[in-house]
């Protein structure tokens, strides 16, 4: 809901600051180009998920054994060779599981677009994402084997995208 009021056309912070310098308001949410308004509502998404992102990052840091940057640092290793050579590689795991489930969050994101874009039966097509469309579809219009199906077709895409993940995942993941 604040991020409604950040984005309102009339009265939001983002056009006060706009106006501040000169420039037009512009409608976030209702806007006729899909990109702003879905990049709006992808910016609220990732906004959302940006605080558990960093938390399993942070556990991932703490988890570096204090031994291994001791030696490192006695061996001359400065603050930024301690980082490229210590720290990436032993996050990179914890790195990789928050990409898999960013992803999967990503594609599932429905609870932000629902809000933001409020009545869904009014959503313009260039606006609609595959989790609205499938609510729509289903709940709405009653119309539950294509809702199916594309509820299928969306997990297929997730399965594909995760496979590609989990081979790349061979060339720059470091496990100890």
């Amino acid at each position: 809901m604040i991020w409604l009021w950040i984005y309102n056309n009339e009265y939001g912070l983002l056009n006060w600051i706009l106006q501040t310098m000169g420039l037009q308001p512009v409608d976030w949410i209702r806007s006729g180009s899909w990109w702003l308004v879905i990049g709006s509502i992808a910016l609220v998404n990732i906004w959302k998920g940006a605080g558990y992102s960093m938390v399993l990052i942070l556990a991932g840091m703490q988890n570096i054994s204090q031994e291994m940057i001791e030696a490192a640092r006695m061996d001359g290793a400065s603050g930024r060779t301690l980082f490229t050579k210590i720290t990436v590689p032993l996050v990179s795991p914890m790195v990789y599981m928050v990409m898999i489930l960013s992803t999967i969050s990503a594609f599932h994101a429905f609870d932000v677009f629902l809000v933001m874009l409020g009545d869904v039966i009014s959503v313009a097509d260039r606006n609609m994402v595959p989790n609205i469309l499938i609510y729509r579809d289903s709940f709405l219009n009653f119309k539950m084997g294509s809702a199916s199906a594309m509820a299928w077709g969306l997990f297929l895409i997730i399965l594909a995208i995760t496979i590609v993940q989990k081979v790349a995942e061979k060339r720059w993941v470091h496990y100890e």
